[in-house]
Protein backbone atom coordinates (compact mmCIF):
# COMPACT_ATOMS: atom_id res chain seq x y z
CA UNK A 1 0.00 0.00 0.00
CA UNK A 2 1.45 3.66 -1.15
CA UNK A 3 2.13 6.14 1.54
CA UNK A 4 0.63 9.23 1.20
CA UNK A 5 3.46 12.38 1.71
CA UNK A 6 2.38 15.93 1.86
CA UNK A 7 4.71 18.48 1.15
CA UNK A 8 3.98 21.77 2.81
CA UNK A 9 5.67 24.44 0.96
CA UNK A 10 4.96 28.15 -0.80
CA UNK A 11 7.34 26.59 -3.44
CA UNK A 12 5.88 23.97 -5.99
CA UNK A 13 9.69 22.90 -7.01
CA UNK A 14 10.09 21.73 -3.65
CA UNK A 15 7.24 19.79 -3.82
CA UNK A 16 8.66 18.61 -7.52
CA UNK A 17 11.91 17.69 -6.27
CA UNK A 18 10.43 15.62 -3.26
CA UNK A 19 8.13 13.93 -5.93
CA UNK A 20 10.77 13.23 -8.41
CA UNK A 21 13.12 11.67 -5.98
CA UNK A 22 10.74 9.70 -4.25
CA UNK A 23 9.64 8.17 -7.17
CA UNK A 24 12.82 7.52 -8.30
CA UNK A 25 13.80 5.63 -5.32
CA UNK A 26 11.10 3.46 -5.90
CA UNK A 27 7.82 4.29 -7.90
CA UNK A 28 5.21 2.20 -6.20
CA UNK A 29 5.99 3.27 -2.44
CA UNK A 30 4.76 6.78 -2.02
CA UNK A 31 1.94 9.29 -3.67
CA UNK A 32 3.01 12.78 -3.15
CA UNK A 33 0.06 15.94 -2.98
CA UNK A 34 1.36 19.42 -2.25
CA UNK A 35 -0.23 22.33 -0.50
CA UNK A 36 0.85 26.16 0.53
CA UNK A 37 -2.81 26.78 2.62
CA UNK A 38 -2.01 25.90 5.99
CA UNK A 39 -5.46 26.70 6.86
CA UNK A 40 -6.74 23.30 4.96
CA UNK A 41 -4.23 21.29 5.13
CA UNK A 42 -5.13 18.08 2.91
CA UNK A 43 -5.36 14.23 4.68
CA UNK A 44 -1.71 12.44 5.13
CA UNK A 45 0.15 9.30 6.66
CA UNK A 46 3.27 12.08 6.98
CA UNK A 47 4.04 15.42 6.59
CA UNK A 48 7.16 16.95 5.23
CA UNK A 49 7.19 20.72 6.27
CA UNK A 50 9.48 23.41 4.45
CA UNK A 51 10.51 26.79 6.82
CA UNK A 52 10.07 29.41 4.01
CA UNK A 53 6.18 28.26 4.52
CA UNK A 54 6.17 28.99 8.91
CA UNK A 55 9.00 31.54 9.12
CA UNK A 56 12.73 31.19 10.19
CA UNK A 57 11.66 30.76 14.26
CA UNK A 58 10.75 27.01 14.21
CA UNK A 59 10.23 27.00 17.86
CA UNK A 60 7.35 29.83 17.37
CA UNK A 61 5.39 27.68 14.87
CA UNK A 62 6.14 23.98 14.94
CA UNK A 63 4.17 23.56 17.89
CA UNK A 64 0.66 24.51 16.36
CA UNK A 65 1.03 22.46 13.50
CA UNK A 66 2.15 19.52 15.32
CA UNK A 67 -1.01 19.87 17.46
CA UNK A 68 -2.87 20.31 13.88
CA UNK A 69 -1.50 17.35 12.19
CA UNK A 70 -1.29 15.68 15.00
CA UNK A 71 -1.22 12.25 15.13
CA UNK A 72 0.74 12.17 12.05
CA UNK A 73 4.42 12.63 12.01
CA UNK A 74 6.08 15.64 10.77
CA UNK A 75 9.57 16.06 9.22
CA UNK A 76 10.70 19.65 9.04
CA UNK A 77 12.73 20.99 5.60
CA UNK A 78 15.26 23.38 6.78
CA UNK A 79 18.38 25.24 5.33
CA UNK A 80 20.32 25.26 8.44
CA UNK A 81 19.60 24.91 12.45
CA UNK A 82 20.06 28.61 13.77
CA UNK A 83 19.90 28.10 17.85
CA UNK A 84 19.45 25.92 20.35
CA UNK A 85 15.77 27.00 20.72
CA UNK A 86 15.38 25.81 17.57
CA UNK A 87 17.04 22.78 17.43
CA UNK A 88 14.95 21.91 20.84
CA UNK A 89 11.50 22.32 19.45
CA UNK A 90 12.23 20.69 15.84
CA UNK A 91 13.67 17.66 17.95
CA UNK A 92 10.53 18.09 20.49
CA UNK A 93 7.88 18.63 17.88
CA UNK A 94 8.97 16.57 14.72
CA UNK A 95 9.76 12.76 14.17
CA UNK A 96 13.04 14.32 12.19
CA UNK A 97 14.40 16.87 10.22
CA UNK A 98 16.43 17.48 6.42
CA UNK A 99 18.85 19.72 5.44
CA UNK A 100 17.78 20.96 2.16
CA UNK A 101 20.44 20.80 0.75
CA UNK A 102 21.26 17.28 1.77
CA UNK A 103 17.75 16.07 0.55
CA UNK A 104 17.69 13.23 -2.23
CA UNK A 105 16.33 9.79 -3.27
CA UNK A 106 17.83 7.90 -0.11
CA UNK A 107 17.57 10.37 2.42
CA UNK A 108 13.96 11.16 2.13
CA UNK A 109 13.13 7.54 1.79
CA UNK A 110 14.88 6.69 4.99
CA UNK A 111 13.45 9.46 7.08
CA UNK A 112 10.30 8.88 6.02
CA UNK A 113 10.30 5.50 7.38
CA UNK A 114 11.96 6.60 10.47
CA UNK A 115 8.90 9.24 10.91
CA UNK A 116 6.50 6.22 10.41
CA UNK A 117 8.31 3.86 12.63
CA UNK A 118 8.79 6.34 15.70
CA UNK A 119 5.13 7.50 15.17
CA UNK A 120 3.76 4.02 15.35
CA UNK A 121 6.00 3.12 18.21
CA UNK A 122 5.02 6.72 20.21
CA UNK A 123 1.56 5.72 19.40
CA UNK A 124 1.79 1.95 20.55
CA UNK A 125 3.43 3.60 23.77
CA UNK A 126 0.23 6.09 24.11
CA UNK A 127 -2.22 3.24 23.99
CA UNK A 128 -0.20 1.07 26.63
CA UNK A 129 0.19 4.08 29.03
CA UNK A 130 -3.35 4.75 28.84
CA UNK A 131 -4.48 0.73 29.02
CA UNK A 132 -1.73 0.93 32.53
CA UNK A 133 -3.38 3.87 33.67
CA UNK A 134 -7.36 2.92 33.05
CA UNK A 135 -6.16 -1.03 35.10
CA UNK A 136 -4.64 1.35 37.90
CA UNK A 137 -7.43 3.70 38.40
CA UNK A 138 -10.21 1.49 38.10
CA UNK A 139 -8.76 -1.32 39.83
CA UNK A 140 -10.26 -3.13 42.89
CA UNK A 141 -7.77 -2.82 45.28
CA UNK A 142 -6.63 0.42 46.70
CA UNK A 143 -3.38 1.13 44.68
CA UNK A 144 -0.83 4.04 44.89
CA UNK A 145 2.58 5.64 43.35
CA UNK A 146 5.29 7.04 46.22
CA UNK A 147 8.11 9.41 45.37
CA UNK A 148 11.42 8.57 46.71
CA UNK A 149 10.92 10.28 49.93
CA UNK A 150 7.80 7.90 50.59
CA UNK A 151 5.20 11.23 49.38
CA UNK A 152 2.16 9.84 48.08
CA UNK A 153 2.10 10.62 44.11
CA UNK A 154 -0.83 9.68 42.99
CA UNK A 155 -3.52 6.75 44.06
CA UNK A 156 -6.35 5.43 42.40
CA UNK A 157 -9.89 5.56 43.33
CA UNK A 158 -10.01 2.70 45.56
CA UNK A 159 -7.33 4.04 47.65
CA UNK A 160 -9.26 7.15 48.07
CA UNK A 161 -12.38 5.35 49.48
CA UNK A 162 -10.55 3.69 51.81
CA UNK A 163 -9.00 6.62 53.91
CA UNK A 164 -11.93 9.00 53.04
CA UNK A 165 -10.00 11.24 50.75
CA UNK A 166 -12.13 13.22 48.94
CA UNK A 167 -11.82 13.27 44.82
CA UNK A 168 -10.75 16.87 44.86
CA UNK A 169 -7.80 16.19 47.63
CA UNK A 170 -4.57 16.67 46.61
CA UNK A 171 -3.01 13.38 47.53
CA UNK A 172 0.83 15.05 47.27
CA UNK A 173 -0.12 16.77 50.50
CA UNK A 174 0.47 13.30 51.90
CA UNK A 175 3.52 11.13 53.32
CA UNK A 176 3.05 7.66 53.34
CA UNK A 177 3.72 7.74 57.44
CA UNK A 178 0.49 9.80 57.66
CA UNK A 179 -1.44 6.46 56.43
CA UNK A 180 0.47 4.39 59.27
CA UNK A 181 -1.48 3.76 62.98
CA UNK A 182 1.74 3.14 64.59
CA UNK A 183 4.68 5.16 63.29
CA UNK A 184 7.54 2.64 64.30
CA UNK A 185 5.59 0.13 61.65
CA UNK A 186 6.71 2.80 59.18
CA UNK A 187 10.29 3.41 60.12
CA UNK A 188 10.38 -0.75 60.37
CA UNK A 189 8.85 -0.87 56.81
CA UNK A 190 11.45 1.97 55.38
CA UNK A 191 14.58 -0.23 57.01
CA UNK A 192 13.18 -3.19 55.33
CA UNK A 193 12.46 -2.43 52.15
CA UNK A 194 16.38 -0.93 52.17
CA UNK A 195 17.52 -4.23 53.51
CA UNK A 196 15.42 -6.08 51.36
CA UNK A 197 17.92 -6.74 47.94
CA UNK A 198 14.61 -7.90 46.01
CA UNK A 199 12.63 -4.43 47.30
CA UNK A 200 9.37 -6.58 47.63
CA UNK A 201 7.32 -7.31 50.86
CA UNK A 202 3.92 -8.90 51.61
CA UNK A 203 3.13 -7.50 54.87
CA UNK A 204 0.63 -6.62 57.30
CA UNK A 205 0.35 -3.46 59.62
CA UNK A 206 -2.60 -1.21 61.18
CA UNK A 207 -3.29 1.84 59.34
CA UNK A 208 -6.02 4.25 59.60
CA UNK A 209 -7.37 7.60 58.03
CA UNK A 210 -5.57 10.90 57.98
CA UNK A 211 -7.95 12.14 60.60
CA UNK A 212 -7.23 9.55 62.91
CA UNK A 213 -10.26 8.00 62.11
CA UNK A 214 -11.39 4.00 60.67
CA UNK A 215 -8.48 1.80 62.41
CA UNK A 216 -7.92 -1.03 60.44
CA UNK A 217 -5.51 -4.19 60.05
CA UNK A 218 -4.15 -4.16 56.03
CA UNK A 219 -2.27 -6.13 53.93
CA UNK A 220 0.56 -4.05 52.10
CA UNK A 221 1.94 -5.29 49.14
CA UNK A 222 4.73 -3.03 48.19
CA UNK A 223 7.86 -3.30 45.54
CA UNK A 224 10.51 -0.64 44.59
CA UNK A 225 10.43 1.43 41.20
CA UNK A 226 14.09 1.14 39.73
CA UNK A 227 15.89 3.41 36.94
CA UNK A 228 19.57 2.58 35.43
CA UNK A 229 21.79 5.75 35.39
CA UNK A 230 24.89 6.18 34.24
CA UNK A 231 26.98 7.84 36.91
CA UNK A 232 30.83 8.10 37.04
CA UNK A 233 31.54 5.63 34.01
CA UNK A 234 29.54 2.95 35.32
CA UNK A 235 25.55 2.25 34.83
CA UNK A 236 24.02 2.34 38.14
CA UNK A 237 20.41 1.47 39.80
CA UNK A 238 18.62 4.08 41.68
CA UNK A 239 15.27 3.53 43.60
CA UNK A 240 12.45 6.35 41.41
CA UNK A 241 9.91 5.39 43.43
CA UNK A 242 7.75 2.87 45.43
CA UNK A 243 4.06 1.22 43.92
CA UNK A 244 1.67 -0.77 45.49
CA UNK A 245 -1.72 -2.31 47.11
CA UNK A 246 -2.83 -1.89 50.04
CA UNK A 247 -6.02 -3.80 51.28
CA UNK A 248 -8.50 -3.69 54.62
CA UNK A 249 -8.45 -7.44 55.66
CA UNK A 250 -9.80 -6.36 59.40
CA UNK A 251 -13.42 -8.09 58.85
CA UNK A 252 -11.78 -11.07 57.47
CA UNK A 253 -9.17 -11.79 60.55
CA UNK A 254 -12.16 -10.72 62.75
CA UNK A 255 -14.14 -13.22 61.75
CA UNK A 256 -10.93 -15.37 61.99
CA UNK A 257 -10.49 -14.29 65.79
CA UNK A 258 -14.43 -14.82 66.40
CA UNK A 259 -14.45 -18.53 64.70
CA UNK A 260 -11.65 -19.12 67.06
CA UNK A 261 -13.25 -17.76 69.90
CA UNK A 262 -16.70 -19.61 69.43
CA UNK A 263 -14.06 -22.94 68.28
CA UNK A 264 -13.24 -22.39 71.66
CA UNK A 265 -16.61 -21.95 73.49
CA UNK A 266 -17.99 -24.98 71.90
CA UNK A 267 -15.03 -26.92 73.66
CA UNK A 268 -15.55 -24.87 77.02
CA UNK A 269 -19.61 -25.95 76.91
CA UNK A 270 -18.59 -29.42 76.14
CA UNK A 271 -16.52 -29.64 78.77
CA UNK A 272 -19.41 -27.89 81.38
CA UNK A 273 -21.93 -29.96 79.78
CA UNK A 274 -19.93 -33.17 80.81
CA UNK A 275 -19.18 -31.63 84.54
CA UNK A 276 -22.51 -30.57 84.81
CA UNK A 277 -24.15 -34.24 84.30
CA UNK A 278 -21.46 -35.78 87.04
CA UNK A 279 -22.33 -33.08 89.30
CA UNK A 280 -26.02 -33.35 89.08
CA UNK A 281 -25.60 -37.48 90.17
CA UNK A 282 -23.58 -36.71 93.26
CA UNK A 283 -25.66 -33.66 93.98
CA UNK A 284 -29.08 -35.85 93.89
CA UNK A 285 -27.60 -38.40 96.39
CA UNK A 286 -26.87 -35.08 98.80
CA UNK A 287 -30.87 -34.47 98.39
CA UNK A 288 -32.14 -38.01 98.95
CA UNK A 289 -29.09 -38.15 102.26
CA UNK A 290 -31.13 -34.98 103.81
CA UNK A 291 -34.19 -36.26 103.41
CA UNK A 292 -33.49 -39.55 104.63
CA UNK A 293 -31.73 -37.64 107.77
CA UNK A 294 -34.88 -35.42 108.54
CA UNK A 295 -36.94 -38.80 109.12
CA UNK A 296 -33.93 -40.29 111.27
CA UNK A 297 -33.34 -37.07 113.34
CA UNK A 298 -37.00 -35.28 113.20
CA UNK A 299 -37.47 -32.17 114.47
CA UNK A 300 -34.60 -31.56 115.97
CA UNK A 301 -33.84 -27.91 115.99
CA UNK A 302 -30.42 -27.93 116.62
CA UNK A 303 -29.72 -30.20 113.12
CA UNK A 304 -32.51 -28.70 111.17
CA UNK A 305 -30.03 -25.82 110.67
CA UNK A 306 -27.23 -27.42 109.40
CA UNK A 307 -29.42 -29.19 106.89
CA UNK A 308 -31.30 -26.08 106.16
CA UNK A 309 -27.76 -25.35 104.41
CA UNK A 310 -27.18 -27.87 102.63
CA UNK A 311 -30.70 -28.03 101.11
CA UNK A 312 -30.26 -24.55 100.15
CA UNK A 313 -26.71 -24.85 99.32
CA UNK A 314 -27.47 -27.99 96.86
CA UNK A 315 -30.67 -26.33 94.94
CA UNK A 316 -28.24 -23.33 94.50
CA UNK A 317 -26.00 -25.88 92.76
CA UNK A 318 -28.44 -27.83 90.87
CA UNK A 319 -30.20 -23.88 89.43
CA UNK A 320 -26.93 -23.29 88.05
CA UNK A 321 -26.26 -26.11 86.66
CA UNK A 322 -29.73 -25.79 84.85
CA UNK A 323 -28.77 -22.35 83.54
CA UNK A 324 -25.60 -23.48 82.42
CA UNK A 325 -27.28 -26.64 80.54
CA UNK A 326 -29.92 -24.64 78.91
CA UNK A 327 -27.31 -21.65 77.96
CA UNK A 328 -24.71 -24.47 76.16
CA UNK A 329 -27.57 -26.23 74.75
CA UNK A 330 -26.43 -26.26 70.75
CA UNK A 331 -29.68 -24.75 68.42
CA UNK A 332 -29.86 -25.42 64.64
CA UNK A 333 -29.71 -21.90 62.21
CA UNK A 334 -32.56 -21.42 60.26
CA UNK A 335 -32.25 -18.88 57.84
CA UNK A 336 -35.01 -16.91 56.48
CA UNK A 337 -35.43 -13.70 54.91
CA UNK A 338 -36.87 -11.10 57.44
CA UNK A 339 -37.27 -7.30 58.17
CA UNK A 340 -34.71 -6.34 60.36
CA UNK A 341 -36.25 -3.14 61.02
CA UNK A 342 -39.42 -4.85 62.37
CA UNK A 343 -37.45 -7.24 64.09
CA UNK A 344 -35.44 -4.19 66.13
CA UNK A 345 -38.82 -2.34 66.57
CA UNK A 346 -40.44 -5.18 67.78
CA UNK A 347 -37.24 -5.63 70.77
CA UNK A 348 -37.79 -2.41 71.62
CA UNK A 349 -41.21 -2.69 72.06
CA UNK A 350 -41.07 -5.56 74.31
CA UNK A 351 -38.31 -3.35 76.34
CA UNK A 352 -40.51 -0.63 76.45
CA UNK A 353 -42.18 -1.05 79.50
CA UNK A 354 -38.94 -2.36 81.25
CA UNK A 355 -37.48 0.88 80.35
CA UNK A 356 -40.50 3.04 81.68
CA UNK A 357 -40.34 1.10 84.90
CA UNK A 358 -36.70 2.58 85.35
CA UNK A 359 -37.30 5.64 84.24
CA UNK A 360 -34.90 5.03 81.08
CA UNK A 361 -35.90 6.84 77.92
CA UNK A 362 -35.85 4.02 75.04
CA UNK A 363 -34.94 5.79 71.85
CA UNK A 364 -35.57 4.29 68.25
CA UNK A 365 -33.35 5.35 65.05
CA UNK A 366 -33.58 3.85 61.73
CA UNK A 367 -31.79 5.30 58.51
CA UNK A 368 -33.03 2.84 56.34
CA UNK A 369 -35.88 1.34 55.86
CA UNK A 370 -37.77 -2.01 54.31
CA UNK A 371 -34.06 -4.09 55.20
CA UNK A 372 -34.29 -7.51 53.96
CA UNK A 373 -32.00 -9.92 55.19
CA UNK A 374 -31.41 -13.60 55.22
CA UNK A 375 -30.77 -14.58 59.42
CA UNK A 376 -32.04 -16.59 62.03
CA UNK A 377 -34.65 -14.72 63.40
CA UNK A 378 -34.97 -16.09 66.73
CA UNK A 379 -31.39 -16.23 67.51
CA UNK A 380 -30.57 -12.76 65.88
CA UNK A 381 -33.84 -11.73 68.26
CA UNK A 382 -31.74 -12.90 71.62
CA UNK A 383 -28.54 -11.71 70.85
CA UNK A 384 -29.73 -8.04 70.51
CA UNK A 385 -32.13 -8.59 73.36
CA UNK A 386 -29.16 -9.99 75.78
CA UNK A 387 -27.53 -6.80 74.65
CA UNK A 388 -30.63 -4.30 75.07
CA UNK A 389 -31.17 -6.55 78.79
CA UNK A 390 -27.55 -5.43 79.84
CA UNK A 391 -27.90 -1.74 78.60
CA UNK A 392 -31.09 -1.49 80.74
CA UNK A 393 -29.55 -2.95 83.81
CA UNK A 394 -26.18 -1.17 83.41
CA UNK A 395 -28.58 2.33 84.04
CA UNK A 396 -28.36 3.10 87.79
CA UNK A 397 -29.28 6.66 87.77
CA UNK A 398 -32.60 8.76 87.07
CA UNK A 399 -31.25 10.32 83.83
CA UNK A 400 -30.82 7.47 81.68
CA UNK A 401 -31.32 6.88 78.07
CA UNK A 402 -30.61 3.94 75.52
CA UNK A 403 -29.94 4.32 71.50
CA UNK A 404 -31.74 1.59 69.30
CA UNK A 405 -31.01 1.85 65.60
CA UNK A 406 -29.85 0.88 62.60
CA UNK A 407 -28.15 1.69 59.64
CA UNK A 408 -25.86 0.97 56.57
CA UNK A 409 -22.26 1.44 56.23
CA UNK A 410 -19.42 -0.10 53.85
CA UNK A 411 -21.60 -3.06 52.54
CA UNK A 412 -22.53 -3.79 56.43
CA UNK A 413 -26.19 -3.76 58.11
CA UNK A 414 -25.40 -2.50 61.82
CA UNK A 415 -27.68 -2.37 64.74
CA UNK A 416 -26.05 -0.58 67.89
CA UNK A 417 -27.08 -0.28 71.49
CA UNK A 418 -25.90 2.75 73.29
CA UNK A 419 -26.49 3.43 76.83
CA UNK A 420 -25.46 5.90 79.19
CA UNK A 421 -24.83 3.54 81.83
CA UNK A 422 -21.49 2.43 83.87
CA UNK A 423 -19.43 1.88 81.35
CA UNK A 424 -16.37 -0.30 81.30
CA UNK A 425 -12.85 -0.35 81.88
CA UNK A 426 -10.11 -1.97 79.81
CA UNK A 427 -9.38 -4.79 81.81
CA UNK A 428 -13.19 -5.65 81.85
CA UNK A 429 -13.59 -5.05 78.08
CA UNK A 430 -11.14 -7.94 77.47
CA UNK A 431 -12.55 -10.51 79.25
CA UNK A 432 -16.33 -9.11 78.41
CA UNK A 433 -17.37 -12.39 75.68
CA UNK A 434 -15.27 -14.84 77.84
CA UNK A 435 -17.51 -17.96 78.86
CA UNK A 436 -18.55 -17.68 82.66
CA UNK A 437 -17.55 -13.88 83.18
CA UNK A 438 -19.86 -11.61 84.25
CA UNK A 439 -20.26 -8.64 87.25
CA UNK A 440 -23.55 -9.97 87.70
CA UNK A 441 -24.26 -10.91 90.80
CA UNK A 442 -26.70 -14.12 90.14
CA UNK A 443 -25.24 -14.17 86.39
CA UNK A 444 -23.93 -17.31 84.96
CA UNK A 445 -21.42 -15.48 82.60
CA UNK A 446 -22.67 -16.59 79.28
CA UNK A 447 -25.03 -14.31 77.78
CA UNK A 448 -22.54 -11.92 75.68
CA UNK A 449 -20.46 -15.77 74.83
CA UNK A 450 -23.94 -17.14 73.72
CA UNK A 451 -24.64 -13.37 71.57
CA UNK A 452 -21.15 -13.46 69.70
CA UNK A 453 -21.41 -17.19 69.05
CA UNK A 454 -24.96 -16.56 67.26
CA UNK A 455 -23.24 -13.12 65.32
CA UNK A 456 -20.61 -15.60 64.06
CA UNK A 457 -22.83 -17.88 62.81
CA UNK A 458 -24.14 -15.07 60.88
CA UNK A 459 -20.62 -14.41 59.44
CA UNK A 460 -21.11 -10.90 61.46
CA UNK A 461 -19.23 -9.53 64.43
CA UNK A 462 -19.82 -7.30 67.25
CA UNK A 463 -17.50 -4.04 68.86
CA UNK A 464 -18.01 -2.17 71.92
CA UNK A 465 -16.97 1.26 72.89
CA UNK A 466 -17.39 2.40 76.34
CA UNK A 467 -15.90 4.62 78.87
CA UNK A 468 -16.20 4.41 82.99
CA UNK A 469 -18.68 6.11 83.66
CA UNK A 470 -19.61 7.04 80.49
CA UNK A 471 -22.04 4.36 78.81
CA UNK A 472 -21.40 1.68 76.08
CA UNK A 473 -22.33 1.19 72.74
CA UNK A 474 -21.98 -2.22 71.28
CA UNK A 475 -22.70 -2.53 67.30
CA UNK A 476 -23.33 -5.66 65.34
CA UNK A 477 -22.42 -5.40 61.54
CA UNK A 478 -24.10 -8.24 59.71
CA UNK A 479 -22.02 -8.45 56.52
CA UNK A 480 -24.56 -8.25 52.52
CA UNK A 481 -25.26 -11.50 51.31
CA UNK A 482 -22.44 -10.83 48.80
CA UNK A 483 -19.59 -9.95 51.51
CA UNK A 484 -20.59 -13.06 53.31
CA UNK A 485 -20.41 -15.49 50.68
CA UNK A 486 -16.47 -13.90 49.59
CA UNK A 487 -15.55 -14.21 53.12
CA UNK A 488 -16.58 -17.97 53.21
CA UNK A 489 -15.00 -18.45 49.82
CA UNK A 490 -11.60 -16.50 51.37
CA UNK A 491 -11.52 -18.19 54.96
CA UNK A 492 -11.95 -21.87 53.06
CA UNK A 493 -8.92 -20.96 50.89
CA UNK A 494 -6.91 -20.33 53.95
Amino acid sequence: MKRKVLVLSPEKTVYEKIKTDLAQYKSNLYTCVWSDNTESIPDSDICLIDEDLIGERAADYLAQFAFNLSPRPIIFLTEAIRSEEDYKAIKSLSSDYLLKSNIGPSSLHNAIIYGLDSANLRLEIENQQRRYESLFHGAVDPAFFLTSDWKVETVNEAFRNLFGLAHDADVRDFHFRDFFYNKPDFDELQRNMAENKNSKLDVEYRFKKPDESGRYLGHLKIAALRDTVFHEGAHKEIVRGFHGTLSNISYRQKLIDIRQRAERVSMTFRLARTLAHEIRNPLTNVGLAVEQLREEIGENESYEMYLGIIERCSKRINKLLSQLLHSSERSDFNPKEVNLEDLVKGLAKAAADRAKLKGIALITEFEIENCMYNCDAEQLEMAISNLLTNALESIDHDQGKINLGLYEEDDYYCIYIEDNGVGMDQSQQEKLFDPFYTSKKDGVGLGLTATQTIISKHEGQIEVETEPGMGSTFTISLPFQQKREESSVDLANQ
